[in-house]
């Protein structure tokens, strides 16, 4: 045949095309093709045109080099080599129906010819048209079974297509055929996350570790994949593999001790997080990591220690005031999560977590007005939050916003019918200030009814059924209260008036005693003990 050269480039599904023609005087009569070797004379005048076409063409001159091949064909229409040079030369002329007739043609005149099926496979993938591309591929696969770049033609062609599972056969068959091809793997892992199946991506990610033991990034992959498989030992082994290859690294002991902490090796993550700070004291997620363990743990001074480090790292970054705030709140410190939040409280104005914790700070201190705030808009941040509408309905009430407070129970009551603490809040609510017993009692029914065990649901009912003169209900109701929980100042409160309007001064007086020992500072409990005969 005409001598030609050309480079065959395949990636990701797009096939690049480069050709080197070749300079006159480089063709030569022995390169014909083999029609013509037979002849007893080689047609000078067609050769000379073929010449005069390859060198147009290597100038980029592909209108010249049409009429040059043209008049070859004339000459001699049945020599395929003519034919692909046509072909490509119509393709840079943008005439894409004359070059797909000349390939064709090429093909129909030696069917065992790589060349021009590889140009009209090139050509329909990037005309978009992947049943004719995958034709060619299949065909070109026929005559070149080991070659990978036809195989990872039809693979992309398959996952364009979402046909995924034959995608992935494809990727790794060309793998099999050659172990250099790891982006034939890689591109099946990528195929098994997206479609969620990361055993089958582990699997592979495995393969290309044994083929490629130091390669950090697949070691890191399959870390990944492992915690996404569930497999947080294999995704530890692995991540302790790339210490071991490049030595320690802040960001992988992190992700080590992260995982030390899910396994519930916590003594093993405190261990590896002050290794990090002590390679590197300002990484935060490693500081926020010890704040949380030593919180968890119980201990405030340790977790409040690293999350005032976090602060002085980054005092833009609300995550160490959070930490601080929660440590604080385990000693029950909420003046100090106070004068911490209120002065970066409108710096963090769109921070649901520093917004409820200062809000409910300021209730638990029994500063309502102050809290409400806060607590509406961490609300605003969060309108899902259980937790916030609950605390500021227990605002509402004591701020006597009684239309909040009803819309603000009725709101839990509605969206979730099993919240006990729901029912029983509003019905203590609606009795404390004089509305509706009935409903009231109706409401603390419920309560006991979703948890008969809870003393504080308990005492509500009997504190119901004193309201409403049921005095022995509510004897029997305040003592289940009492034997379960006796450590309520309130509750210990109730069950003494109770005692009182049955005539029973003396275990009355007994039972006021005891509340006024949790709670020293109650005018009210005094004033009863002090009397001889407390009256209610």
């Amino acid at each position: 045949m005409f001598t030609r050269q050309r480079t065959f480039l395949l990636t990701l599904g797009i096939l690049f095309i480069s050709c080197a023609t070749l300079p006159r005087q480089e063709l030569k009569n022995e390169s014909l093709p083999k029609r013509v070797e037979e002849k007893s004379e080689v047609n000078p005048d067609a050769l000379q045109h073929f010449m005069d076409g390859q060198f147009y063409m290597s100038e980029g001159n592909y209108a010249m080099a049409v009429l040059e091949f043209q008049d070859a064909l004339i000459i001699d229409p049945n020599i395929s080599t003519i034919h692909i040079s046509l072909g490509e030369s119509y393709w840079h002329l943008g005439k894409t129906e004359h070059s797909e007739y000349h390939l064709k043609k090429a093909i129909a005149l030696d069917s065992t010819d790589i060349e021009p099926r590889e140009l009209l496979a090139g050509q329909y993938l990037m005309r978009k048209q992947f049943d004719f591309a995958r034709d060619q591929f299949l065909s070109l696969r026929t005559l070149d079974a080991e070659n990978i770049d036809y195989i990872l033609a039809l693979a992309d062609i398959a996952k364009i297509e979402k046909q995924f599972d034959e995608a992935v056969i494809l990727y790794r068959k060309a793998y099999e055929i050659n172990s250099e091809a790891s982006h034939a793997l890689e591109a099946a892992v990528e195929i098994y996350l997206n479609q969620k199946k990361y055993v089958s991506a582990q699997d592979v990610i495995s393969t290309l570790i044994f083929e490629n033991p130091k390669n950090i990034h697949y070691r890191q992959a399959l870390a990944e994949i492992a915690v996404l498989n569930g497999d947080l030992k294999i995704a530890l082994e692995s991540l302790q593999q790339i210490i071991n290859i490049q030595g320690a690294d802040p960001e992988i002991l992190s992700q080590i001790g992260l995982l030390h902490y899910e396994l519930k090796n916590t003594e093993a993550a405190l261990e590896v997080f002050l290794d990090v700070v002590d390679i590197d004291s300002t990484h935060q997620s490693a500081l926020h990591s010890l704040s949380t363990i030593f919180r968890e743990e119980e201990n405030s001074t340790d977790s409040k220690y690293f999350a005032e480090k976090m602060i002085a790292v980054d005092s833009l970054d609300s995550s160490g005031y959070a930490n601080a705030a929660l440590a604080a709140m385990l000693d029950d410190d909420y003046l100090y999560v106070i004068a911490l939040l209120s002065d970066v409280s409108q710096r963090f104005i769109e921070d649901y977590t520093i917004q409820y914790l200062l809000g409910v700070s300021y209730e638990l201190e029994k500063q309502y007005e102050n809290a409400l705030p806060y607590l509406e808009q961490a609300l605003h941040l969060w309108p899902e939050s259980r937790n916030t509408l609950h605390t500021l309905a227990i605002v509402y009430d004591n701020t006597e916003r009684w239309s909040q407070s009803d819309s603000a129970y009725t709101q839990l009551i509605e969206t979730d019918s099993t919240d006990a603490q729901a029912y029983n809040n509003y019905a203590y609510s609606l009795i404390e200030r004089d509305g509706n017993p009935e409903l009231a009692k109706s409401l603390s029914k419920k309560a006991i009814t979703l948890e008969p065990e809870s003393a504080a649901y308990l005492d509500t009912y009997g504190w119901i059924c004193f309201q409403l003169d049921d005095i022995d209900s509510a004897l029997y109701y305040i003592r289940r209260s009492v034997e379960i929980e006796e450590t309520n100042a309130e509750v210990l409160e109730h069950l003494g008036d109770v005692l009182l309007i049955l005539g029973k001064d003396e275990e009355a007086i007994g039972y006021f005693k005891k509340a006024l020992q949790y709670d020293p500072n109650n005018i009210e409990l005094i004033e009863k003990i002090s009397h001889d005969k407390p009256s209610h």
